[in-house]
């Protein structure tokens, strides 16, 4: 992969995310001496089935329907921070409570 300037990359017009999946794929790649072991890395690690070796890291979005022993919530504050029309509040109180009914036995809420 070549070497990498996010600012650069964010002046060329890429999101913060895209940005941040390119750093997540830079960093996968160099622990991998082929393509064909990061495809299995890349297939294995952001499947969608649960696993129990592994730590599950998603979107509130993406999060519908799964469940964990233990969760952990970064910056829970961060889905009202946008919200200023009353449907968008709703919308934002409804995800906060998708994000916090995931956990079976231990949620950790961390303010950021």
């Amino acid at each position: 992969f070549p070497s990498h300037d996010n600012e650069a990359m964010g002046r060329r017009g890429r999101s913060k995310g895209q940005i941040d999946i390119y750093n997540c794929l830079v960093e996968m790649a160099s622990k991998c001496s082929s393509i064909d072991q990061l495809q299995f890395v890349i297939k294995t690690d952001l499947a969608d089935k649960p696993r129990k070796d592994y730590i599950r890291m998603s979107s509130v979005h993406r999060s519908k329907g799964l469940e964990g022993n233990k969760v952990v919530f970064l910056n829970w504050s961060y889905c009202y921070k946008y919200a200023e029309t009353q449907m968008q509040k709703e919308q934002a109180k409804n995800l906060h409570y998708v994000g916090i009914t995931r956990a079976k036995e231990c949620l950790c809420l961390i303010k950021g």
